[in-house]
């Protein structure tokens, strides 16, 4: 009866010691995701900001060139249409622009298959 005794306390201990490593994979896992998720949004928000800065520079640049040719309400005008435009453009492409692409980041984090 004495190893019977011995050898469940060997397993409750096993069992202990199972569940202590699988708490421990998963808070790795966690933080190493959460780690993929932040830089990624840190890295999409510096190149959103530096895009604005690419963006509005090339519009000073063709308002100055327009200018020279239009008056100026005119060249406002015509900037503003082609705001708008690219901005129809970027919400009528949504989808396979934003959606697809997060959805497939985010999937691709929280299920990776790392045993095949």
């Amino acid at each position: 009866m004495s190893t019977k005794n011995a050898s469940i306390l060997d397993l409750w201990s096993l069992g202990k010691k199972y569940v202590t490593l699988k708490f421990e994979s998963a808070r790795l896992t966690l933080a190493e995701k959460a780690t993929i998720f932040f830089g990624s949004i840190f890295l999409a928000l510096t190149g959103v900001i530096l895009i604005s800065f690419i963006f509005l520079a090339l519009i000073l640049g063709v308002c100055n060139l327009l200018a020279e040719f239009l008056p100026f309400y005119l060249v406002c005008f015509c900037v503003a249409g082609i705001l708008i435009l690219f901005g129809l453009i970027v919400y009528l492409l949504r989808y396979v622009l934003v959606f697809n692409p997060l959805a497939r980041f985010f999937t691709q984090i929280l299920f990776d298959d790392e045993q095949g």
